[in-house]
């Protein structure tokens, strides 16, 4: 016979099996990413890694518009401005 928190755990696995299954493949990969990053030991100086966090979060699609954007809006001067 299971306890409350077994029955518990076992629709939470359940669950969670379920919308993985509804996922497309590409995003089993962010999944696993996260899940994984829920066992990583805090960092020492949480300043200098606060960026890792979200290592894996973006698809490689993603980084490249955000690159082309910063690209096109970041790196223009206007003489006049100042």
């Amino acid at each position: 016979m299971f306890t409350t928190n077994q029955m518990k755990k076992i629709a939470i696995d359940n669950e969670i099996l379920q919308y993985l299954q509804m996922l497309e493949e590409p995003s089993h990969g962010k999944v696993l990413s996260y899940i994984k990053s829920l066992f990583k030991k805090p960092p020492h100086d949480k300043s200098k890694n606060k960026m890792l966090e979200f290592a894996g979060a973006f698809s490689e699609k993603d980084l490249n518009e955000f690159k082309n954007a910063i690209e096109l809006g970041c790196e223009k001067s206007d003489l006049n401005e100042w």
